[in-house]
């Protein structure tokens, strides 16, 4: 791995936690560590850590704890978003299999000091958030929801997620994590993971003139990532659940330059550790993606129980 990595800063946290973050396995089991950070407009860095956002005001050198989330310990990975106005929105995201909580949409409007909620889905209405995302093209808020049926939506907003307008619903299609977004169309990878039976989990294109939504791609396993890089160049990647519409126990790499073609570039096995310790998941990171270079979060993946790659694409 080429590159020089250096400290920036810690987020606080008792001894117990520190010395088990050190741990693998056990660290991914409890899901310990940061798991997201963003860097707002005006400087201000936001952490997510141990349960609650972390706010740094001198480049990481200190944070202070200013929100604790009700539900969860996380947002899902592209849950927690800086929008295009500097306001940070963050979907809430818990396992609740009875679906007996509402799931919020939370906003700040001030720097990440204060959260406020500013959506709620109704209890059965969704089970989380998995995904918000600023539309580069036009004005507007992506969000998407999860998991069975009527649960599976992805919306879109003009007002910073206080309300929305239906771009589809009702099926494992319109079960995404994250979107990748094009002039001309939006694409995503279902989500269908090992509580959707023998669904084929697919690439899908969303025409923005005619709203059409067209199946491109099958590929092996539920979409646990996508990103783009400054050329356009579209990727996705499969993760390892245990499912029986898996087609092997590996990680999947895909990738496409016009949105029509798609093309294996990489795998990964699934590693030893049992599934409730950790999936096998590659996540792409925020932000650092240029037209040849590719940033990876590889986790659960034989060799790659916790690594951080970088990847050169070439034609």
């Amino acid at each position: 791995m080429e590159g020089v990595w250096r400290r920036i800063g810690c987020v606080p946290a008792g001894w117990l936690k520190r010395v088990s973050c050190r741990v693998g396995p056990l660290s991914r089991l409890l899901r310990l560590g940061i798991h997201n950070v963003q860097r707002l407009p005006t400087g201000t860095i936001l952490a997510v850590a141990g349960g609650r956002i972390y706010r740094s005001t001198d480049g990481g050198r200190s944070f202070e704890a200013t929100h604790r989330f009700r539900l969860g310990r996380k947002p899902a990975y592209v849950g927690f978003t800086v929008l295009s106005t500097g306001q940070v929105c963050y979907g809430e995201y818990v396992p609740q299999v009875e679906r007996t909580h509402p799931i919020a949409i939370y906003r700040s409007d001030d720097d990440g000091r204060t959260f406020a909620e500013v959506h709620r889905f109704e209890a059965g209405q969704v089970r989380h958030v998995h995904f918000i995302q600023q539309d580069p093209y036009e004005p507007g808020v992506w969000v998407g929801t999860g998991d069975l049926g009527e649960e599976c939506r992805i919306l879109r907003s003009i007002d910073g997620c206080e309300t929305f307008e239906t771009v589809g619903r009702g099926s494992q299609a319109w079960r995404a994590v994250s979107l990748m977004f094009r002039r001309d169309a939006v694409y995503w990878g279902t989500d269908a993971g090992r509580d959707a039976d023998r669904e084929v989990n697919r690439i899908y294109r969303w025409d923005r003139k005619g709203g059409r939504l067209e199946p491109i791609q099958e590929v092996q396993g539920p979409v646990h990532g996508s990103t783009q890089l400054s050329d356009e160049t579209m990727l996705i990647s499969t993760g390892v659940e245990g499912g029986v519409n898996e087609r092997d126990d590996r990680a999947h790499l895909w990738a496409s330059r016009n949105g029509r073609e798609w093309h294996e570039i990489g795998s990964w096995k699934k590693d030893i550790w049992p599934f409730r310790v950790q999936y096998g998941v590659i996540h792409f990171a925020h932000g650092q993606q240029t037209g040849t270079v590719l940033h990876l979060n590889l986790r659960g993946l034989k060799g790659h129980g916790r690594s951080c790659l970088i990847a050169t694409i070439e034609e």
